[in-house]
């Protein structure tokens, strides 16, 4: 059995599994459904990989002739399935709610359900992702809103932008977001005029960004 390519199994945490001899019985019917993983923490925008498992009552999996339909209790949030997977995508409303799946043999049907919760950020994949991890100062009589200090992603969390935006989960990603799109401009197109010209932009988007909210 060939090995499957790198990074197939990583937001489940299931394994490879080794290849086993041929059954003289097959499994099945089906008895029972299970969600991997039952649970999980879903950051906003950000998408994750669900897998239906059917077993028949002696609790071996069945792997063929079983129909899968998945549903989420959410209108913000869609989990899209083809076959025993799904790919669940967060939307931009922190919430937790329930995702289902009901697996079809024939006449036999049999659901299961688990729990996401879509919060604000995770730290340790942002990271991996090559997305640094903000360091907020405090410091109210500074100018600047962001900056890199020493290799560090610095946020001036005092500068009344960012206590504008604070005002919201959403506008203080968005906010977030652009100034790192303004430090990476920064970085890759090095020029004295760009600072001033990208600090005004971020302004004006936090502006409007507060005024289309009400």
């Amino acid at each position: 059995m060939a090995e499957p390519p790198p990074g197939e199994y990583p937001e489940t945490g299931e394994q490879p599994e080794s290849e086993e001899p041929a059954e003289l019985f097959p499994p099945g019917p089906l008895a029972t459904v299970e969600i991997v993983p039952p649970s999980a923490h879903v950051p906003l925008l950000s998408a994750r990989r669900f897998r239906a498992r059917p077993r028949g009552a002696d609790g071996r999996e069945i792997r063929e002739c079983v129909d899968f339909l998945w549903a989420c209790s959410s209108d913000n949030s869609q989990i899209e399935g083809a076959g025993p997977h799904a790919t669940f995508r967060a939307g931009e409303e922190l919430e937790t709610l329930t995702v289902w799946v009901v697996a079809t043999q024939g006449e036999r049907h049999t659901s299961a359900e688990a729990t996401v919760e879509v919060v604000e950020e995770r730290l340790e994949p942002a990271s991996q992702a090559g997305i640094p991890q903000p360091e907020f100062v405090n410091e109210p009589t500074g100018n600047w809103r962001s900056r890199f200090r020493d290799g560090q992603w610095q946020v001036n969390a005092g500068h009344r932008d960012y206590l504008i935006a604070s005002e919201s989960s959403r506008r203080k990603l968005r906010y977030l977001t652009a100034l790192l799109a303004k430090e990476i401009v920064l970085h890759s197109f090095p020029h004295p005029q760009h600072g001033a010209v990208l600090e005004r932009m971020v302004e004006v988007l936090t502006i409007t960004d507060r005024r289309l909210e009400r």
